[in-house]
């Protein structure tokens, strides 16, 4: 089985070939059942969530039958982890194979996520923004931001984003990571 850390992901996966992929996908539909939510209390802590996202493709020739890959996403959130300097989301995602039912990878899921996430939206912006869109207001600085950035970028020609966050320190962080990246940045200090 492999184990796939965040880096590794990041090098792998590139826009807009991903967004083709996760088109494709959609096009031929997974099979998703109902996804698992549950409390974990914790002892004079926030309560923390654990989540279980389980989907298979389907076989080529429709209907319910499993396709090649089957996986599922599991994912903790505790909200006082940086207290530990760790994450407030963290967690993995596991590949099988269905003919064999063996494990096939391990996969970082927060950087998985980022990179599908960002894709399906350019993805509908491929479908529903102009064709000529240059601009893009990025509302908030958090872990996704630069991925949405970027995936959209591959799919319009975006050169100018505006960013707006709550806090200032963050939408100048991502300012300077999108400035290298060769785009005009500017923040917006009102939503409006």
């Amino acid at each position: 089985m492999q184990i796939i850390e965040a880096a590794a992901v990041d090098a792998a996966l590139s826009y807009p070939r991903l967004v083709d992929v996760v088109e494709a996908m959609f096009r031929a539909g997974a099979i998703a059942p109902t996804r698992h939510h549950h409390t974990i209390d914790l002892r004079q802590r926030p309560a923390a969530t654990l989540l279980l996202m389980p989907a298979w493709t389907r076989a080529e020739a429709g209907g319910n039958a499993a396709g090649r890959y089957a996986g599922v996403k599991s994912v903790t959130v505790f909200p006082d982890a940086a207290t530990f300097a760790k994450p407030s989301v963290q967690g993995i995602y596991l590949l099988f194979d269905t003919e064999s039912g063996a494990p096939l990878a391990m996969i970082d899921a927060p950087a998985l996520t980022a990179w599908r996430t960002a894709a399906a939206s350019a993805l509908a912006a491929r479908h529903l923004a102009r064709v000529d869109a240059r601009r893009m207001l990025m509302i908030g600085a958090g872990t996704l931001a630069p991925y949405l950035v970027r995936a959209h970028a591959s799919v319009r020609p975006i050169g100018e984003v505006a960013i707006w966050n709550r806090t200032h320190e963050r939408a100048e962080r991502l300012a300077r990571q999108l400035g290298a990246d060769g785009f005009a940045v500017t923040i917006a200090d009102d939503l409006a």
